[in-house]
């Protein structure tokens, strides 16, 4: 299968390419169901304190994933998407001891370093 789709994937012609500019970053406030939460407290410490600690498309994330919404997170390396599942995670766990979460990675590239992470992370409060 690996060759066939090799082959496929070489036979494929770039028809157009753009770049899309960066934008200035925007940082907002933990959402408000976090921010008295263990969670909120967590984000709080680990950002250092500050007043807004969260990119505006994790809040914004965190928020419809409250909402029990699905969602597709798409934005570039390390701009802190495994952070907004892991808190909802979490926070599920708390809410509910007997919660689960099914995470699924690519364990070849990205998959190592967040799964050892998340582990060595398991206790939030």
């Amino acid at each position: 299968m690996y060759n066939t789709l090799r082959d496929v994937l070489q036979t494929m012609v770039v028809m157009e390419q753009f770049e899309i500019p960066g934008r200035q970053a925007k940082c907002v406030p933990i959402p408000e169901f976090l921010s008295n939460s263990p969670i909120g407290s967590h984000l709080s410490r680990q950002f250092g304190g500050r007043e807004n600690p969260l990119w505006s498309h994790q809040a914004q994330a965190l928020n419809i994933l409250a909402q029990g919404d699905n969602l597709v997170l798409s934005t570039g390396t390390a701009s802190g998407k495994s952070l907004v599942f892991r808190c909802l995670a979490f926070h599920k766990a708390l809410l509910d001891p007997a919660a689960r979460v099914l995470v699924f990675y690519p364990f070849e590239g990205i998959g190592r370093r967040p799964t050892l992470r998340m582990a060595g992370n398991g206790e939030v409060a």
